[in-house]
């Protein structure tokens, strides 16, 4: 689909660059549009596109006029749940550009994040988001974690998730998330 004035013409898709392909001005414009819908986080996304220290896999992006307008990352993490090690899809630094939001776009860039971990082989999509966003995400098919405890690491301490933060994940290649508590193994992103 393209955006043109406040109407919607034909099909965009989502374009999937592997973080290995992500040139610099590519990384320079995602940066910038990280920088304009998270300004109070700036000072991390002026210099880089990893958040919490964890560099994206892949990388999903719609571009408009020589500006990347949407886009979403996977990192590639390893966590525990209950006994089992999972591969999962980490999804973080989404965003679509203010003038282009409620078109759809945030959730093109997120299925096409997931698809591309799907080809790869991941167990499960884990994302951690702010309450207003939940709605967001369960209307793509994300499920809201209950009634367990997950596990973070910051500066080698393990601490609980921290309280505000929505947990959900999305069937990959599991079409539940098994029994047990989750551990990260290393902190949120």
């Amino acid at each position: 689909m393209v955006v043109v004035g406040q109407f919607v013409v034909g099909v965009v898709h989502a374009r999937i660059i592997l973080e290995s392909d992500v040139d610099a001005r590519t990384d320079q414009l995602i940066r910038d549009g990280l920088c304009i819908c998270f300004p109070e986080d700036t000072s991390v996304y002026s210099k880089t596109r990893a958040w919490n220290g964890y560099d994206p896999a892949i990388n999903a992006v719609i571009e408009r006029r020589g500006k990347v307008i949407a886009h979403a990352a996977a990192i590639d993490k390893n966590i525990i749940v209950g006994s089992r090690n999972l591969r999962v899809a980490g999804i973080m630094n989404v965003y679509v550009l203010f003038r282009y939001r409620k078109r759809g776009l945030a959730g093109r860039v997120v299925d096409a994040a997931l698809h591309e971990a799907a080809l790869q082989g991941y167990d499960l999509g884990l994302l951690f988001c702010k309450a207003w966003l939940e709605t967001v995400y369960a209307k793509l098919g994300w499920k809201k974690i209950t009634d367990r405890a997950i596990t973070r690491v910051v500066e080698g301490r393990e601490l609980p998730m921290r309280e505000h933060i929505v947990s959900m994940y999305y069937p990959i290649r599991l079409e539940e998330l098994p029994p047990g508590d989750i551990h990260l193994r290393g902190n949120e992103w």
